[in-house]
């Protein structure tokens, strides 16, 4: 059965893209986690639908995760598959107030970027070591938070539109988050 299912992997992915018993404490900021059954590091948004689709159909449990910055993994580790979009899937384009960032963008490289082409906005987000997808999955599942950050309440994302294939849990697959950011006409000290 786990052969078959690697194999299955392997036909959507690539072994190169798949490691077994892999060791969470590598992919979290707290160093710590037992090993996943598989770690996939699929390399499209079309990639991670097609893992997540064979995961249902052969009722593995499954888990996308961001750079593992708000992640805690227990010593036993993961039964199931842990799906990596932080490498492979964090694109950022800006094209005049628009940024578009795929969910495995680093928030302090949406921001580096932003500031790179003098937009504001994004000012909290240079010292998040999380990531966009990972932003708008906590923040959809936090309705009372009302830090810069909040994604339902803060004018930086009253005109924020997500693009997806999905319900908030299946957020990430093919996910791109588009938003305006604004050029600032003062500053205040």
């Amino acid at each position: 059965m786990k052969e078959l299912f690697y194999q299955e992997l392997c036909g959507c992915v690539g072994a190169d893209q798949i490691r077994q018993k892999e060791p969470m404490k590598l992919h979290t900021t707290f160093r710590a986690g037992g090993p996943a059954d598989y770690f996939v590091i699929p390399k499209s948004s079309l990639q991670v639908k097609q893992v997540i689709e064979i995961c249902k159909a052969r009722k593995m449990p499954w888990y996308v995760v961001g750079n593992g910055s708000n992640l805690l993994v227990g010593d036993g580790g993961y039964r199931g598959v842990i799906i990596q979009i932080y490498k492979n899937l964090s694109g950022v384009t800006i094209e005049g107030q628009s940024v578009k960032a795929q969910a495995g963008a680093l928030l302090s490289r949406v921001g580096a970027c932003a500031l790179q082409e003098s937009l504001a906005g994004m000012e909290f987000a240079c010292g998040i070591p999380g990531t966009i997808g990972g932003a708008v999955v906590m923040e959809g599942e936090d309705a009372e938070s009302d830090h810069p950050g909040s994604f339902a309440r803060a004018p930086l994302w009253r005109r924020i539109v997500v693009v997806t294939a999905g319900p908030l849990m299946n957020l990430l697959i093919g996910f791109v988050i588009v938003f305006c950011l604004y050029l600032p006409t003062e500053y205040s000290y």
